[in-house]
């Protein structure tokens, strides 16, 4: 007669015979307990898919999931807890590393070879814009190959070329064009949104007059509010920008190192000089009361914008690229080429380097708003690769494989845009 006692690894539904060591328990949480502390990780990843639903218990036991042994395990945790808003799950998940699983889910192609402009994500997350100059029509094999394929022979318009603005939506990939051809004749240097990204702000400059340009734009009804000139700035070239809508002030920074800071509210004109060359970066602190700017002049400085003062000089050894205003506005951070350096905004001491990566250099930096996280990439014709760090321990984590000009981190920190030198966008986040 056959023998119909349980065996090894079989579930128990009841019987003359004891559970196997090995096997497992039917029924509610205590089982999904018991498949948790399974040698087996797919016994492991049954568990998780089961704990989510018995509340904070369960979700306790998924939190210590993303210290599990098992990287698939680990990942799992992480794929159900993302989304969840609790305090103690974002929390959580600040403190675990999901860059290491990131691939790309998205990839954008356009009609055009694009020369990158800037890149950014709308405030509430779901949406990425770019701005880019369109230079020629191209297909997507073409936009693969070396965009001086098709530099050759192009004649740029007596007007200027042709200059989009581009909405992605994030889960999808699918673009949207916003605005395109409004900005005939300016060729734009950088952009920025307000917080309820209903305001553009690009800064570039009028081809046919070769003088700085700052134009606002209304997003939603596609209207141009304002305009700012050499005719009333008296500088002619406008390379960086940078906008605190909260506090409506807007700095632009021009080729021969002068600032221009620009109220919106007042409409009143102030000017910072103390560069000697060209503006490579600017930003401005949340609370509105100072700006960081760099230079190719090797020097970064911050400064009082209600007086204009000097606060601090720090000098790089090289010409200084990237600059950034840590969240937590204790600290600088500024890359150029292969190096990451942090200064004490207080102080104006050099608190630490990152360790470098010889051999790949950068020339575009942005940090996570929760400070955690740094990304950089630039400097070649198409770009470097991007490049992930954790800010607190300078920890490098992780390179991702695209070559990008610039890049942005979305506002939960769980995607990351690039905008490559021949103009293709991907999106990367966990899948």
């Amino acid at each position: 007669m056959e023998d119909k006692q349980p065996k090894e690894y079989d579930a128990v539904l009841g019987g003359q015979n004891s559970a196997p060591s090995n096997g497992l328990v039917l029924g509610g949480i205590e089982g999904a307990k018991q498949r948790l502390i399974n040698g087996d990780e797919n016994y492991r990843l049954l568990a998780l898919s089961q704990l989510i639903n018995y509340g904070q218990e369960g979700l306790d036991l998924v939190i210590q999931s993303l210290k599990d042994s098992s990287e698939k395990v680990q990942l799992q945790a992480y794929k159900l807890l993302r989304y969840i808003p609790e305090v103690k799950i974002r929390a959580a998940i600040q403190e675990f590393n999901p860059y290491r699983f990131f691939e790309c889910v998205h990839t954008t192609y356009s009609g055009y070879t694009y020369l990158p402009v800037a890149i950014g994500f709308n405030p509430n997350g779901k949406t990425l814009l770019f701005c880019c100059e369109c230079i020629n029509e191209c297909t997507k094999e073409e936009m693969n190959s070396s965009i001086y394929e098709y530099m050759d022979g192009y004649e740029e318009d007596a007007d200027g070329v042709d200059i989009e603005i581009i909405e992605v939506d994030v889960e999808t990939g699918e673009r949207i064009r916003i605005i395109e051809g409004q900005f005939k004749g300016v060729s734009i240097c950088s952009f920025a949104l307000n917080s309820d990204a209903q305001t553009l702000v690009i800064g570039g400059n009028d081809y046919k007059s070769s003088t700085g340009r700052i134009e606002l734009w209304n997003l939603e009804k596609k209207e141009l509010i304002n305009v700012l000139t050499e005719k009333y700035t008296g500088y002619k070239n406008t390379e960086q920008l940078a906008y605190n809508a909260k506090h409506n002030i807007l700095v632009c920074g021009s080729t021969n190192g002068k600032i221009i800071v620009w109220n919106l509210e007042t409409q009143k004109l102030s000017y910072i000089e103390g560069h000697s060359r060209e503006i490579k970066s600017l930003n401005i602190s949340k609370d509105g009361l100072f700006l960081v700017s760099s230079s190719s002049d090797a020097t970064l400085k911050v400064w009082d914008l209600k007086t204009q003062e000097n606060i601090h000089t720090f000098k790089a050894r090289y010409a200084a690229i990237s600059v950034v205003i840590h969240p937590s506005e204790k600290n600088l951070v500024c890359c150029h080429y292969s190096n990451i350096y942090v200064w004490n905004l207080e102080t104006g001491e050099k608190n630490r380097t990152f360790e470098e990566v010889y051999g790949i250099d950068a020339e575009f930096l942005t940090i996570s708003l929760d400070g955690k996280t740094v990304v950089t990439c630039g400097e070649e014709v198409y770009g470097t690769p991007l490049r992930v760090w954790d800010f607190d321990t300078g920890e490098y984590l992780i390179m991702l494989p695209e070559d990008a000009k610039s890049a942005a981190i979305s506002p939960n920190g769980q995607t990351i845009a690039s905008f490559s030198g021949c103009g293709v966008i991907k999106i990367w986040r966990v899948p």
